[in-house]
C-alpha cells in the first residue's frame, strides 16, 4: 500500500511540474488509460456569451423584425439574450439606427419554466420570443418548428419570434400567434480554444 501511495505521489508531483492539477491521487492511475476526453464547451471552449448569428424572417409580421427585436431589447426588463440580439442588430446597422421609441404597454418576463418572454407595445401589438418547441406549439404551421429544429441540429441556439394582437399573460400564450422570425444565436469561441484542443491532441 505504501509503495502504491508513493508511486501515485511521485506521479502527481511529475504532473504538477507540467502544470496539471491532480485533485485525487487515484486519478493518476486512471489517467494512464485515457484516450477520450469529454468536456463541457461552455466556459471551456466558449466564453459563455451568446451573440446574434443571423435572423431568418418568416414573413409573418407587418413590421421589420429587426426593428421589433431592437425595441424589445430596449425594453426595461430585457434579459441577457435579448440584449445580445439587440447588440447584434446594432452591429449590423453599425450603430446608424437607434431602437424605435415604442411605448411599452405590458411585459411578461422570461422564466426558465415557461421558456418565453413577451412585450406588448402601444399600437404595435404583442411580441413573444422563446423556445421554438414552446412558442411553436401555439402556432398552427408545423413547418416553423421543423425549420427551427433543423437549425438547432447544427448546434446553434434558436429562438422563435411571434406576433399576436392579444396581450400574453403569465397564464399562457395567446391563440392567435403568427410566426415572424427565427433568431439564430451562437456562442463566442475562446481565443485559446484551438491551442487547448491542440494540447490535448498532442498529449
Amino acid at each position: 500500500v505504501l509503495l502504491t501511495s508513493l508511486t501515485m505521489m511521485v506521479a502527481a508531483v511529475s504532473l504538477a511540474r507540467r502544470q496539471v492539477l491532480v485533485q485525487e491521487l487515484s486519478a493518476v492511475e486512471g489517467l494512464a488509460r485515457v484516450d477520450v476526453v469529454c468536456l463541457d464547451k461552455t466556459g471551456t471552449l466558449t466564453d459563455g456569451q451568446v451573440v446574434l448569428d443571423r435572423i431568418e424572417d418568416l414573413g409573418g409580421a407587418p413590421e421589420d423584425v429587426r426593428t421589433v427585436l431592437a425595441a424589445m431589447a430596449d425594453a426595461p426588463d430585457a434579459n441577457a439574450t435579448l440584449l445580445a440580439i439587440g447588440a447584434g442588430i446594432d452591429a449590423e446597422r453599425q450603430g446608424s439606427v437607434e431602437a424605435p421609441a415604442w411605448e411599452v404597454f405590458g411585459t411578461v418576463a422570461f422564466s426558465s419554466a415557461r421558456k418565453w418572454s413577451a412585450t406588448t407595445f402601444t399600437g404595435h401589438g404583442s411580441w413573444v420570443i422563446g423556445a421554438p418547441e414552446i412558442v411553436g406549439a401555439a402556432i398552427a404551421d408545423p413547418a416553423v418548428a421543423e425549420q427551427a429544429g433543423a437549425i438547432a441540429d447544427t448546434g446553434s441556439r434558436v429562438l422563435l419570434l411571434a406576433r399576436s394582437e392579444q396581450a400574453p399573460t403569465d397564464a399562457g400564450l395567446p391563440d392567435d400567434l403568427q410566426a415572424a422570425a427565427l433568431c439564430v444565436l451562437a456562442e463566442q469561441v475562446r481565443p485559446d480554444a484551438a491551442e487547448t484542443l491542440a494540447y490535448f491532441a498532442e498529449q
